[in-house]
């Protein structure tokens, strides 16, 4: 059965190409619209207004309503809070989500439309795009700093793009070819050293511990034996990087400022959790716990007065408070915690979950577009393990 909104069968797996090859340029504030959303934006409203009708199938529609109440939520929130505190960030940082909701929903049409091989081939190809451009803008600007920025507004944007297509890669790496595979990882892995970004680094590096470790299916002695040798390879580069004494690292201003930052991490003001990266606005939520204080208005804190908090968690908790929180999880759990997806999820997803701690970027629209991959990856599963059963239950009919 499938539930029709507004759109014809048509393939509309370009629009997630373009999007995430332009992805990196950004020319604009921070927070504004960029290129790619101004094309993602003109791309949906012309699929809307010109061409037919909108499909899902009605599996989708469990993960967009849950969405739908969520963002609905965020909306009454940031909403009230504006009314109480004029500011028009509120209004904005709503916007955000609308955003990404639309964003998971054309996934989820490019996949009722022309299949899930396609939207993962498209979601490969800007990637691979992407990470080409994201070089370009590296030896654009580099040896300007010690922390390379490329094309985007800050070294932080540029480790967590880096980070999160480098995850889309060990999420589904049969949908990239071998080039692709190439390029993305070593671009990835070079922009996110490039960024200097602490968390951007850590969490790559954790996710790939992960990955190697527990990551990689079934195991074999075969499989046992690289993963062993990966392993031992994974962690003797991680000690040389960090303690060799080697000219190369050391001349190089890169390298020698991601591994001072590394090691005297601890001495760092902003590594402090309470403080530095906001955790401490918990605590002056008072009865506002429950319903959140909105995402924006910031000057309301006095822990980082006038700042974000720097933190997926505890920005969503102090924003959305208890209830908004239970709906996030709800949300992710239906996406992420589905019977044979969830080793292979949690393990790519610990690099992202790593960098969360100390970095907001729940609002990031990639993020949405690898959830909705996930969710319609085994979306399918269960569709195909439903039409196993109904045709064992006809061929016993048949037979009675």
């Amino acid at each position: 059965m499938r539930s029709e909104i507004k759109i014809k069968d048509i393939d509309v797996s370009w629009v997630l190409i373009i999007y995430i090859a332009l992805k990196p340029l950004y020319l604009s504030a921070s927070g504004t619209m960029q290129i790619c959303d101004l094309f993602f934006a003109a791309a949906v409203a012309y699929l809307a207004f010109v061409k037919g009708k909108f499909i899902f199938s009605r599996d989708s529609f469990s993960a967009i309503k849950l969405l739908l109440i969520l963002v609905f939520y965020i909306i009454m929130v940031n909403g009230t809070w504006f009314i109480l505190t004029e500011d028009r960030g509120l209004l904005v940082k709503s916007l955000f989500y609308v955003f990404n909701l639309i964003s998971f929903c054309v996934c989820c049409l490019v996949a009722t439309t022309v299949g899930l091989d396609k939207l993962k081939r498209a979601i490969a190809k800007g990637c691979c795009f992407s990470a080409l451009l994201t070089a370009v803008g590296i030896i654009i600007y580099r040896g300007l700093k010690a922390r390379n920025t490329g094309f985007f507004n800050n070294p932080n944007q540029l480790g967590y793009y880096s980070l999160i297509i480098l995850t889309a890669l060990l999420l589904w790496p049969a949908a990239f070819t071998t080039f692709e595979k190439l390029t993305v990882a070593t671009i990835s892995v070079w922009a996110t050293i490039s960024s200097g970004s602490k968390a951007a680094i850590i969490g790559l590096a954790f996710m790939l511990f992960i990955y190697i470790v527990i990551g990689r299916g079934k195991i074999t002695k075969k499989k046992l034996t690289i993963q062993i040798a990966l392993l031992i390879l994974f962690l003797a580069a991680v000690y040389y990087f960090l303690y060799g004494k080697s000219t190369f690292i050391s001349s190089n201003a890169t390298l020698s400022y991601v591994r001072y930052r590394i090691l005297h991490m601890a001495s760092e003001n902003d590594s402090s959790f309470g403080f530095g990266r906001g955790y401490n606005r918990v605590f002056e939520m008072g009865n506002n716990v429950f319903w959140g204080m909105g995402e924006g208005a910031f000057d309301r804190f006095q822990t980082l007065r006038g700042l974000e908090v720097h933190s997926t968690y505890a920005s969503i908790l102090v924003s959305y408070g208890i209830w908004g929180t239970l709906l996030f999880v709800v949300c992710l759990k239906k996406i992420i915690i589905i019977p044979g997806y969830v080793k292979r999820n949690l393990c790519c997803l610990t690099g992202i979950a790593m960098y969360s701690l100390t970095h907001n970027g729940i609002r990031n629209t990639l993020i949405w577009i690898l959830f909705a991959v996930m969710f319609l990856e085994a979306e399918g599963t269960q569709k195909e393990n439903r039409d196993m059963i109904e045709n064992e239950i006809e061929n016993i009919d048949q037979k009675e």
